[in-house]
């Protein structure tokens, strides 16, 4: 976008622009918080994905074993039961 701009501005080729930006921290402890903060993130896809996997198994064991129905598999869960539908789907699992 910023290559376009200086393109027109200029005339000339936008492909031949190359643009960089760089972000200067008034304060150390700003670029500590941003490094914490993208740490906590990728720990929190980390987190949804092992929990995903384990509800997928719960799912797929209170359903099957103990032939729970959806909206009693959601309220133990604390989903809804739109989603435990879509996790079954997701398994392979009819919602009968």
């Amino acid at each position: 976008m910023a290559a376009d701009a200086v393109g027109v501005m200029l005339d000339v080729d936008p492909s031949t622009v190359h643009a960089s930006l760089e972000l200067a921290l008034a304060s150390g402890r700003l670029e500590s918080d941003l490094f914490h903060l993208q740490e906590l993130n990728d720990h929190l896809e980390e987190t949804q994905r092992e929990a995903s996997k384990l509800a997928r198994s719960v799912i797929h064991e209170l359903r099957e074993d103990a032939h729970l129905s959806v909206r009693d598999i959601g309220v133990m869960l604390h989903i809804s039961p739109q989603r435990v539908s879509q996790l079954m789907k997701s398994m392979g699992l009819a919602a009968r």
